[in-house]
């Protein structure tokens, strides 16, 4: 099974400005100090702004920036549910990585969950993995689904490896196609076991 893995920000989508939130302003000057200026440090300061204003993306970056650059887990664990308690799929995908790779297996699924219920296709692949290994086919199939639905290679991938355990070669085919137009590692050698006779 492929599960996704850390990806910092492949979730972020500037709000419109008829649905700006308090912070947005200094959560997207973080976003430029860091992606174009390089900027750690100012950006970090633009999103201790936003986050203080209650910005859940400003709080998961601010998660993602003591986990990548300090390595501070502690303080990256409290940033990422900061984030998903405010609503941000993205922090509560990185809250349910931390969680797992602690073995905290029920709290993780619970976090991949919620970020699954906020659209967060990587927290939707992992809820599947976490589900298929407990034994809940029809449950990880459903996520892996909604993963693949929302563009997730590994969703797709992981999707096709269900599908054709029950005999979908067709679902299988398709599901792997998709992944691998995604870039996922594996899905050319899942396509041609697939196509083996």
């Amino acid at each position: 099974m492929s599960t996704a893995g850390d990806t910092s920000d492949s979730d972020d989508v500037a709000p419109g400005a008829e649905e700006r939130r308090p912070g947005d302003i200094d959560f997207q000057q973080g976003l430029i100090l860091l992606y174009e200026e390089e900027d750690v440090a100012g950006a970090e300061a633009a999103w201790r702004q936003a986050d203080a204003q209650g910005h859940p993306g400003a709080a998961t970056h601010l998660g993602l920036l003591a986990y990548h650059e300090r390595r501070d887990l502690a303080a990256a664990e409290i940033a990422y549910a900061r984030g998903s308690e405010r609503g941000d799929g993205n922090g509560a995908f990185h809250l349910g990585l931390i969680l797992e790779s602690r073995g905290d297996l029920e709290a993780a699924e619970a976090a991949f969950a919620r970020g699954d219920a906020l659209g967060h296709g990587g927290a939707a692949t992992n809820l599947g993995v976490v589900l298929h290994e407990r034994g809940d086919i029809a449950g990880a199939e459903a996520a892996f689904a909604r993963a693949d639905q929302r563009g997730h290679g590994g969703g797709a991938f992981n999707l096709g490896l269900v599908l054709d355990a029950r005999g979908d070669l067709v679902g299988a085919r398709a599901a792997l196609l998709r992944a691998h137009e995604r870039g996922e590692p594996g899905a050319d050698d899942a396509l041609a076991a697939l196509l083996r006779p």
